[in-house]
């Protein structure tokens, strides 16, 4: 594994690269969508870090704010820098496994059909995958008929049976 700079700034950001230069009042953080000069002021501290570390702590904190696009681009880093880690491939498994089972939790059942639909993708026979996918399409099927139903009844002159049916449904 390589190792990083991390600079932590007082105003609570962090930038993560390799320090290029260290001049009297600043420092040069080179990264990969450039470099950066950074006057000594405004930094707390610097860190060297394993690469790795740092990606699956980063990973960590997304996860924590249940921002599963975030950790999962970290996590997709960290597969590139690692194609051979187990650790990366089973720590981005879980995450994408928690993504859905959020999903599914917040009844989005579009995006946690996508999502279990990738999981099936990198793992075909994933039985809870599985499982969990034909439950939300049965799920889906069944909201469409509710939904033809109560719009049958408004069409139908039965105005406050179809409000009702899809009001129902709706909140659900």
């Amino acid at each position: 594994n390589s190792l990083c700079d991390v600079v932590y700034l007082h105003n609570g950001n962090q930038i993560q690269g390799e320090i290029v230069h260290r001049g009297p009042r600043s420092i040069t953080v080179k990264f990969p969508g450039g470099s950066l000069e950074i006057s000594k002021k405004k930094i707390r501290e610097i860190q060297t870090e394993d690469r790795l570390s740092y990606l699956l702590a980063e990973c960590d904190k997304h996860l924590n704010r249940k921002d599963f696009k975030g950790a999962i681009s970290f996590l997709e880093t960290a597969q590139e820098e690692n194609p051979d880690s187990l650790r990366v491939e089973d720590t981005l498994k879980d995450v994408q496994e928690k993504r859905a089972a959020y999903l599914l939790k917040s009844l989005r059942l579009t995006k946690a059909r996508e999502a279990y639909e990738d999981i099936l993708q990198s793992t075909p026979k994933h039985p809870l995958a599985r499982t969990r996918l034909k439950k939300i399409k049965r799920a889906i099927k069944e909201a469409a008929a509710e939904e033809s139903q109560g719009i049958y009844e408004l069409k139908s002159g039965s105005v406050f049976k179809g409000y009702k049916r899809l009001k129902t449904l709706y909140e659900k």
